[in-house]
């Protein structure tokens, strides 16, 4: 089961599938991926399947660019959907996934907690994990915004190489995610314990993978921001689609 640091869970929406991926299956991902080009505009590298649209750093004109330019065809990844929609991990209806966003984590390189953008990207947020387990970061703003500094509840979750993880409704909305920069990683259920040090060797790759609306809101440069802290607010509760609440 999903590993958490204390008493948090079950959050609602909040659903976690072990060994989705095979180790074979995995591996065959990581070659698929490392036979590709990656991009390397922001601390972490990237690559975009099937769309482009990346939400946090405005300043980088590859990372927003007209149209869909740059982006990499779904195709080669298009199996790892096609076995997300035959297991019926979320509702699918009317939002197909079109998009694989990958990050690339080396050492102790992480990603602030963040709500994905909730007018451009669908209800349903998958993750799935390769080469290295990592901790995941849940914290529960009082206002579903990125201003609200007011934290009600934060946790960790551990998501295990070859997992997938789902967060739609109120584990979508309601809940930021992000990765921590943290050196030292403890491997839950291990005797003796087990420690990973997250040095130059280190390496976790990350598939967001979602759908990404067609009529998504386009940035003006004065939206731009660091990574992790940019300038869209979330849309007010009586406006979030189906299965937001």
């Amino acid at each position: 089961g999903l590993y958490c640091i204390d008493d948090t869970l079950p959050i609602e929406g909040l659903t976690y599938f072990p060994g989705f991926l095979t180790k074979e299956e995995g591996e065959e991902v990581v070659q698929t991926l490392d036979s590709h080009p990656w991009l390397a505009e922001i601390r972490r590298r990237q690559q975009f399947y099937g769309e482009t649209f990346y939400h946090t750093t405005r300043q980088h004109a590859t990372l927003q660019p007209e149209g869909n330019a740059g982006a990499l065809p779904l195709q080669p990844l298009q199996w790892v959907l096609d076995k997300i929609e035959r297991a019926g991990v979320c509702d699918l209806t009317e939002e197909p996934l079109n998009q694989v966003l990958v990050n690339e984590y080396i050492g102790a390189t992480g990603i602030a907690p963040h709500f994905d953008h909730f007018e451009a990207i669908g209800r349903n947020i998958l993750t799935v994990s390769l080469v290295r387990g990592m901790y995941m970061m849940l914290r529960k703003p009082a206002a579903a915004t990125m201003e609200c500094k007011q934290i009600v509840q934060a946790t960790k979750i551990f998501l295990e190489a070859n997992s997938l993880l789902v967060m739609a409704g109120p584990a979508r909305y309601h809940w930021r995610h992000g990765i921590p920069q943290s050196r030292l990683v403890p491997i839950p259920h291990t005797t003796p314990p087990v420690i990973e040090r997250r040095d130059a060797s280190w390496r976790r790759l990350s598939l967001s993978i979602r759908h990404i609306r067609q009529e998504r809101p386009v940035a003006s440069a004065t939206e731009c921001g660091r990574d992790g802290a940019w300038g869209w607010r979330a849309a007010p509760a009586g406006a979030l689609p189906r299965g937001a609440v």
